[in-house]
């Protein structure tokens, strides 16, 4: 399992993705993610790069609760060229929909997004890479970008 973790931090590292980014802009892109807010800036649409059959799924926790909400979660498989007959391994996407959820008027704030690049079952591991995304919610339903940027595990 140890291995498998390795692995995928050495192929991070050499695809130069083994740096921290950060941005302010509401559309940015990295070469595993890309983020965007719409234009009434209402939905945040996250996209991460991964591969299922690994085990490995894309998760995120949202600190605090009840200012945002995912709306929308779904894991998109690339697609295989007719002509190259069985394909095992193949990766994908996991598109993750975020939008405002206020209850109350002036319940406005900042929210922490951590996305983590894990297999579920495995909780004495850490993610092989998290990214994390802060925004602020505005008291009239629209989000503004804060931050974005990725943590690699201690010691990579």
């Amino acid at each position: 399992m140890r291995k498998l973790v390795w692995l995928l931090c050495l192929v991070l590292l050499f695809t130069g993705l083994a740096y921290a980014q950060e941005s302010d802009a509401a559309e940015e892109e990295m070469d595993w993610v890309t983020w965007s807010l719409d234009e009434g800036e209402t939905m945040l649409t996250v996209r991460l790069a991964g591969n299922a059959t690994t085990g490995f799924q894309w998760m995120v926790e949202i600190e605090p609760d009840g200012l945002v909400e995912v709306v929308e979660e779904e894991y998109i498989q690339d697609e295989v060229p007719e002509d190259a007959g069985f394909m095992a391994g193949v990766g994908g996407t996991s598109v993750f929909v975020i939008s405002p959820a206020l209850t109350e008027e002036g319940s406005g704030g900042a929210v922490v997004l951590v996305f983590s690049y894990a297999q579920p079952w495995d909780e004495e591991t850490e993610p092989a890479i998290q990214l994390v995304i802060e925004v602020w919610v505005v008291e009239d339903g629209t989000m503004q970008m804060e931050d974005v940027y990725q943590m690699l595990p201690e010691g990579e």
